[in-house]
């Protein structure tokens, strides 16, 4: 790869974590909401060949802080751009990051020149009343402290999903998701980023119809 640099920028009091490389049109990458920028490790270089490619951890994955203030991924988006020197960019979001570009695209239209929608969610579509028995079992699991347990659960709702057995995922990208599950459940602020945006929590995870079962 070419030009790699790395950094941390301040965008609307958190400090998010980032990584560039390559050269030409701007390529904007999102990870999922239980995952960090480590999900494009594949995808990095190879878009990196024909684009300025960034991906960077959102607040409260990663290596990105998590203050604990109100706030909205898609103005984090804005501003990690902003810092970045970014006018307009190709976005590429994955879950969670889906649903923030595509509101970003609303918010600013002209800044977004095209999607690219890897098992999105959707802002403001209704959650379920009741979460997924796997999700409520995650949860429980979280609560007594069991996050081996809690990494395994999630796994096999998101990753896995419910038409796959582990065995018929790709057994280095199953790897490389539970360690970047198992360092977010590990972190003291794991929860807050999710009640300041949304009035959620992640440990329920997200309705099936999120579509992330089939991103990892």
């Amino acid at each position: 790869m070419t030009n790699l640099t790395s950094g941390s920028v301040e965008v609307n009091g958190a400090r998010l974590f980032y990584e560039a490389a390559g050269a030409g049109q701007s390529f904007v990458m999102l990870h999922g909401h239980l995952l960090d920028r480590r999900q494009w490790d594949h995808e990095f270089g190879s878009f990196a060949a024909d684009y300025r490619v960034v991906r960077f951890d959102a607040r409260g994955f990663g290596q990105s802080s998590q203050p604990g203030e109100p706030f909205a991924f898609s103005e984090d988006l804005r501003g990690l751009m902003d810092a970045l020197s970014i006018e307009r960019a190709v976005l590429m979001g994955c879950s969670g990051g889906g649903a923030t570009i595509i509101d970003f695209a609303l918010a600013y239209p002209d800044r977004a020149a095209a999607l690219v929608l890897v098992g999105s969610g959707l802002g403001g579509y209704p959650w379920p009343k009741e979460p997924p028995p796997l999700a409520l079992e995650m949860r429980a699991a979280f609560d007594r402290g069991d996050l081996a347990g809690a990494v395994d659960l999630a796994l096999r709702m998101w990753t896995d999903g419910e038409g796959r057995t582990p065995e018929q995922v790709n057994p280095a990208a199953r790897e490389r998701t539970r360690e970047m599950h198992r360092q977010l459940f590990r972190r003291s602020d794991f929860g807050a980023g999710a009640q300041c945006a949304q009035g959620g929590d992640p440990r329920r995870g997200p309705p099936p119809e999120h579509g992330a079962s089939r991103a990892v």
